[in-house]
């Protein structure tokens, strides 16, 4: 599995989700701190930050798609034939 998402980390933040909100309070909040988010970590590379490196091991692989599982199955030889 290719790596997705490994690349030096700008800014993290964790949140807390509660057993009782809802799906649309959950993304209203995620939308408001993603942009919130963003505007801080465009504001910290303008600064020059050095960018702390990813832990590898928590990053998530590349999403498989119909065609990734077709060429895994298939092999090098086979690629081209369909």
């Amino acid at each position: 599995m290719k790596e997705f998402d490994t690349g030096n980390v700008i800014l993290r933040r964790s949140v807390f989700i509660g057993g009782e909100e809802t799906t649309p309070r959950l993304y209203d909040r995620l939308a408001r701190l993603g942009a919130e988010n963003l505007i801080e970590a465009l504001s910290i590379l303008e600064k020059g930050a050095v960018l702390s490196e990813q832990d590898t091991s928590q990053a998530f692989g590349r999403p498989e798609t119909y065609e990734s599982r077709r060429e895994n199955k298939l092999g090098p030889a086979r690629r081209g034939a369909f």
